[in-house]
């Protein structure tokens, strides 16, 4: 009988998993945000949501947290309210 007394090692280290995905990966991870968001992406967000689009996959695609998304509509009415 042969046993294999080679390690087995399933671990990355940081550096190979990032290369591991792909660019466009729909993964849970948005590796960073975006410095800004217009106006218009907040306000074709609101037009997804109001069609019945889950909060979070709008925010998903966004590229940003369900919470961000809430934030960011909350204070765009907030400024529209401001500016009437």
């Amino acid at each position: 009988m042969t046993t294999n007394t080679a390690p087995c090692s399933t671990a990355t280290t940081a550096a190979e998993s990032d290369t591991s995905r792909s660019p466009g990966s729909t993964s849970q991870d948005l590796r960073g945000r975006r410095a800004v968001f217009t106006d218009s992406q907040i306000r074709a967000a609101i037009r997804l949501l109001d069609a019945g689009e889950p909060a979070a996959q709008v925010a998903r695609d966004l590229g940003m947290s369900r919470a961000t998304l809430y934030r960011r509509i909350r204070l765009l009415r907030r400024d529209d309210t401001k500016r009437s």
